[in-house]
């Protein structure tokens, strides 16, 4: 018989970072955090945020580090959290008075440059500077025009002090310099193109439209080079979430139960019939593949290596959600939290 105590809650993440040989992860469904020894393949549970709701699904969209500091992207949280590898310590700062707290879906996803996190609006219209050492926040540029939509994407590509993002409601790249905190707009030849990420090879970057049938490499110049996709994937459909690239293959990850693999050297595209929430390429490990419930590791050819189930037993679930019964707020119901659940939790109450 299933019980409250007995009952297995698996775990899905949309973000990793690596710091040595621990990744670590935001748990989707519940206010978790949870990090994986890539030398054993040991899941251990790093830790939950205070202040944070316990139950919420997707607190945070991602996950990054720059190996100092460890930063959560919120998405549905109310505050900018990051941990400090050296002091062994969380730090936060309060989005009460930059964003609106009951904003859902504040953040996309991010990148930390020595002691400043960029964070990438997904329904909040802009970019925010973070200055971690100061616990300063600012606009980076001027606000879109709101509109209920999502502004960046989240896969945010890195060369030679610049950083370049994706935007989802133009056809154009955010270009970033770093050292000056300087900026660039570039604008792209096509007209119809809402782009959810970017990544950049060593050699080309690879730039993804939310909606449409074609995956784009650029030189970072003038040159872009269409990869069709026509044949699988119409144009007024939104599939992906974003892309990683490694030494040969571009994946194009979705959650919607088709995701890409493209070879470059071969040119050619071969589509996977499942889900893909998140995917990351390594050098030392090769790529990470997140689904619900498990995580994936693959080679530079992207075969599977090793596959991990994520999950936590009831008694961890019952100490996580604690007496969130009893807080005489309004509880929602989310991929972590059901009926059944509620009903365990009210007679626990």
């Amino acid at each position: 018989m299933v019980t409250r105590y007995n009952k297995q809650y698996g775990l899905s993440a949309e973000g990793v970072a690596k710091k040595g040989d621990t990744f670590y992860f935001v748990a989707r469904e519940l206010n978790l955090i949870f990090k994986l020894d890539a030398k054993n393949y040991e899941i251990k549970y790093f830790t939950a945020m205070p202040d944070e709701d316990e139950i919420t699904e997707r607190l945070y969209n991602g996950i990054i580090t720059n190996g100092e500091v460890l930063l959560l992207v919120p998405f549905n949280a109310k505050k900018i959290w990051w941990y400090d590898f050296e002091k062994a310590k969380w730090e936060y700062i309060n989005l009460a008075g930059y964003v609106e707290p009951m904003l859902e879906g504040k953040f996309v996803g991010g990148i930390i440059i020595r002691e400043k996190a960029y964070l990438f609006g997904y329904y909040y219209e802009g970019v925010l500077l973070v200055d971690l050492k100061n616990k300063t926040i600012r606009d980076f540029l001027e606000k879109e025009p709101k509109k209920n939509c999502s502004y960046w994407g989240q896969s945010v590509a890195w060369k030679d002090d610049v950083v370049y993002v994706a935007n989802r409601v133009k056809n154009e790249i955010l270009k970033i310099n770093v050292e000056d905190e300087n900026y660039e707009i570039v604008k792209t030849p096509y007209s119809n193109d809402l782009y959810i990420g970017i990544a950049y090879d060593g050699s080309s970057f690879w730039l993804v439209p939310h909606y449409g049938s074609k995956v784009y490499r650029w030189d970072g110049g003038q040159e872009f080079h269409e990869v069709d996709l026509s044949a699988v994937f119409g144009s007024d459909v939104g599939f992906f979430n974003g892309l990683c690239v490694g030494k040969r293959y571009v994946v194009l990850y979705s959650p919607r139960g088709r995701s890409c693999i493209i070879d470059k050297l071969a040119e050619r595209i071969e589509f996977k019939e499942e889900s893909m929430l998140y995917a990351e390429y390594k050098p030392e490990i090769g790529f990470l593949v997140c689904r619900e419930g498990r995580v994936s590791f693959y080679d530079e050819d992207f075969q599977l290596k090793k596959e991990i189930a994520v999950s936590i037993n009831g008694s961890m679930y019952a100490e996580t959600v604690g007496e969130v019964c009893l807080t005489g707020r309004k509880i929602y119901e989310s991929r972590g939290f059901g009926l059944q659940e509620f009903l365990w939790a009210l007679q626990e109450a």
